[in-house]
């Protein structure tokens, strides 16, 4: 069918049967309905925002005990507890992270990376991800038009 192949991609990148993302929302998004899409063959993603890191480690222990299918953190750049939040993922070894809210500093996306981490970048409209993104360079709107997209 050839909707299965223009999918095939974002199968491979998310890891999940149909390749539709659950976006993450403050408030909404927590372990019951990311792991209910996880289960549903979607990937879903927490919100991050500026949660407290221990509540943030307790939603993602707690995603992974509903669900045995991959999901993400969104972690944005700009809340007070980003870096923190940062260190947890990495640390939790967290299947995905889209950073939103900025563009993340090139060695926290290479930290990312080294952990096995998949990155993502949400940037205005455009979200840009792949293997590419650890090797952009200084990550500006420039650099990271040059990653797969």
């Amino acid at each position: 069918m050839l909707i299965d192949k223009f999918f095939e991609s974002g199968r491979q990148f998310l890891g999940c049967k149909y390749p539709i993302m659950c976006g993450a929302m403050t408030w909404v998004s927590d372990p019951k309905l990311v792991g209910a899409v996880g289960n549903a063959g979607g990937f879903g993603l927490l919100a991050g925002g500026n949660t407290p890191v221990d509540i943030l480690e307790k939603q993602i222990i707690e995603t992974g005990e509903l669900t045995e299918n991959l999901y993400g953190v969104n972690l944005i750049t700009l809340a007070p507890v980003y870096k923190d939040q940062v260190k947890l993922v990495c640390r939790l070894e967290c299947p995905l992270v889209v950073f939103a809210g900025g563009i993340p500093k090139k060695n926290e996306i290479q930290k990312a990376k080294e952990t096995g981490i998949n990155s993502s970048v949400s940037v205005g409209k455009s979200v840009y991800t792949g293997s590419t993104l650890a090797a952009a360079g200084p990550l500006s709107p420039a650099s990271i038009s040059n990653c797969t997209r």
